[in-house]
């Protein structure tokens, strides 16, 4: 089965949507995740990440894609209405 896997958050950094992604490359599925640059908690990236680094990766049969995350202020009037 093919796998696609959308989190704001993934590998290096420690969040339980590792494991079920992991889980389903290990049972032999395609699985794709689609996340931002890691920068959890401290909104820095990792070493060996950011805008012109390596935002195409395989980590334990994973495919991962990351792209750059934005919180606007048009994304703030329109989700919080301020």
């Amino acid at each position: 089965m093919r796998i696609l896997f959308v989190s704001q958050y993934f590998f290096p950094e420690l969040f339980r949507g590792n494991d079920i992604a992991f889980d389903f490359a290990e049972k032999g599925h395609d699985v794709t995740v689609i996340s931002g640059i890691p920068n959890y908690p401290h909104g820095k990236y990792f070493n060996g990440y950011g805008v012109f680094k390596k935002n195409n990766e395989i980590i334990n049969k994973v495919k991962v894609v990351r792209f750059i995350l934005s919180y606007t202020d048009y994304v703030k009037r329109v989700v919080w209405g301020k």
